[in-house]
């Protein structure tokens, strides 16, 4: 009986292990002609979303908070930084269906499972590649509540905890014009690592901060 516990909470061990994803990600954002690369540091509660540009240059980056709630944006070249409101609640026109498909495929070295999505109020079909064992993800969705459609369905589909697309693709069917890609995010690396640069989610302190006032000015 002991022995047999002994294995049980090792499982339990391994579970929990799993679910907190440590490292970094990189993916790649296309939005008609438009490419954007990002890179993630996660060390939960902690996280920072770069942005980076076809040389490879930093351009920007937030760091947030997933207890705190507290989001961060800055700006390098600028040397300056404000922090970030959360966005207003925003609403989905008519029904998100989901359909959890057994299809699967490999990208960036994981398998990955086809969440099939579509609204056809808002004339909006999404395919999402999704892997399990990313806990941070759902959380930091909730967090940015971002309009854009690919994350804006994805926070809201039930049983959603603990998974992320490494592949998200859009497609949008307007009357009279054939079916095509909106919006697609793809992700080109994984890399479980310990993040030992506590100074990654830290702005530095010869940063200006600035306000939403003064930057509309």
């Amino acid at each position: 009986m002991r022995i047999i516990i002994l294995v049980l909470l090792s499982l339990i061990g391994l579970t929990v292990s799993a679910q907190s994803f440590e490292g970094e990600i990189k993916l790649t954002k296309t939005s008609g002609k438009n490419i954007s690369n990002y890179r993630y540091y996660v060390k939960l509660p902690n996280i920072r979303i770069e942005e980076i540009n076809e040389k490879g240059v930093l351009q920007g980056y937030m760091v947030m908070n997933t207890k705190t709630g507290i989001i961060q944006a800055a700006s390098p070249a600028n040397k300056s930084w404000l922090e970030v409101k959360k966005n207003e609640n925003l609403g989905i026109e008519g029904k998100v269906e989901c359909t959890k498909t057994s299809q699967t495929k490999t990208i960036a070295g994981i398998i990955c499972t086809l969440w099939s999505v579509k609204n056809t109020t808002e004339k909006t079909r999404i395919n999402y590649w999704v892997a399990s064992g990313f806990d941070f993800f759902v959380p930091h969705l909730k967090l940015l509540n971002r309009k854009e459609k690919l994350t804006s369905y994805f926070v809201n589909l039930p049983s959603n905890q603990g998974f992320l697309p490494l592949e998200s693709v859009e497609y949008l069917k307007i009357p009279g014009v054939a079916e095509h890609v909106n919006e697609q995010i793809k992700t080109t690396k994984i890399e479980a690592k310990k993040i030992t640069d506590a100074k990654l989610f830290v702005i530095p302190k010869d940063y200006t901060k600035l306000t939403m006032t003064s930057t509309r000015k």
